[in-house]
């Protein structure tokens, strides 16, 4: 599990020089990891800093960071309720994007005093009221396992991206409180109105649980939800913001470029948390099922959707980069590939003769 692959790994812990916290109100920890990029930790940094709510805990990771961020790292580490992970090797690397997830994360949670959970990534940044509003949640309904915050997209440079923004709100439309079991179902089910979208982790979870489910895991955009999520109540405070900022310097973006696909992890992760025994100790069988259909339909497009982002770029060679890694790490999906392959050429030269017509 992934809390004993973090504890396997060699890191130093620095608790906090000062602590001050409310003995009546819950604590939340947020943890942020960090490596490179010293002015987008600085400005994740500083959106904890700022939190309206007094018991917050900042877990603070240093990923074998560069100098300059190392040097920022110990700085802020002597403000209160700040505590301190230091590697000193960098947790990252091209066959294992998500090992950061596994071990930094894990590191994190081990140690936090939280009894609530969250992970903010280096280059994104909360509302002020953020860590006010996601305590309230849980602090006001005990059947309250996780919640979730807005996301709201933004650039580089920190400017919203209305467009993306709009469409998170609109798929984000639920209550109060929902049935984790529920928002779960909704995500596997694409023939059903969204309640839950998020363009990737963005739940806070109780410590309780995620230590008892084996913590982070490689897959926790998806595990969030079905993994954690579907053990009580999810809450959801639309005033409370996560500004998830959209650059090219994002994992998946450059794992794109390099031609991965992430089927053997994806497999893999869901191997080891044994998520379809769980499903089966709590959900029905029809709802099994659908889950063990959304498993396969997700395996072969991490395949497909790699294939059709080549070809629309026309690269034949990254094409064929993709059908190797296929055959490799997933050869089972190389026959449904293969056929996708010439349904979305056709697809193409019939969106192409679409486009003529209509221009002539």
């Amino acid at each position: 599990m992934s809390i004993q692959e973090a504890l396997k790994t060699n890191y130093s812990f620095y608790p906090a020089i000062v602590e001050d916290y409310v003995s009546d109100k819950i604590i939340l920890t947020i943890i942020i990891d960090c490596f490179y990029n010293l002015e987008l930790v600085r400005q994740a940094i500083d959106s904890v800093l700022v939190q309206s709510y007094q018991n917050v805990e900042l877990m603070l990771i240093d990923n074998g960071s560069n100098n300059d961020v190392k040097k920022y790292l110990l700085e802020i580490y002597g403000r209160k309720n700040t505590a301190l992970i230091k590697f000193r090797e960098n947790q990252f690397s091209w066959k294992d994007t998500s090992k950061g997830v596994a071990v930094c994360w894990n590191a994190g949670l081990i140690h936090s005093r939280g009894d609530i959970v969250a992970h903010l990534a280096y280059d994104d940044m909360i509302s002020p009221d953020y860590a006010c509003r996601m305590s309230k949640l849980f602090m006001e309904n005990d059947s309250c396992v996780t919640a979730a915050p807005l996301p709201v997209s933004i650039d580089i440079n920190g400017n919203v991206n209305k467009k993306l923004s709009d469409g998170y709100k609109e798929k984000n439309k639920r209550d109060k409180y929902s049935s984790g079991k529920e928002i779960a179902l909704n995500i596997l089910q694409s023939n059903t109105k969204r309640i839950f979208s998020a363009p990737g982790e963005i739940l806070v979870i109780k410590k309780e649980l995620l230590i008892k489910y084996g913590g982070f895991d490689r897959l926790n955009d998806l595990t969030q939800v079905i993994k954690f999520a579907i053990h009580g109540e999810s809450g959801f405070d639309p005033k409370a913001k996560l500004f998830w900022r959209h650059h090219s310097g994002q994992v998946n973006k450059q794992g794109s470029a390099r031609y991965l696909i992430w089927c053997s992890e994806f497999s893999e992760t869901i191997k080891d948390i044994g998520i379809v025994d769980m499903w089966t100790r709590i959900f029905s069988q029809k709802d099994v099922n659908i889950l063990k259909k959304f498993i396969k339909i997700y395996h072969r497009s991490l395949a497909t959707n790699a294939i059709s982002a080549q070809l629309r770029k026309k690269n034949i060679n990254g094409l064929g980069a993709v059908f190797v890694k296929i055959l490799l790490e997933c050869p089972l999906n190389l026959l449904y590939s293969i056929f996708y392959l010439n349904f979305e050429i056709v697809r193409m030269i019939s969106e192409k003769v679409n486009f003529t017509k209509k221009n002539t």
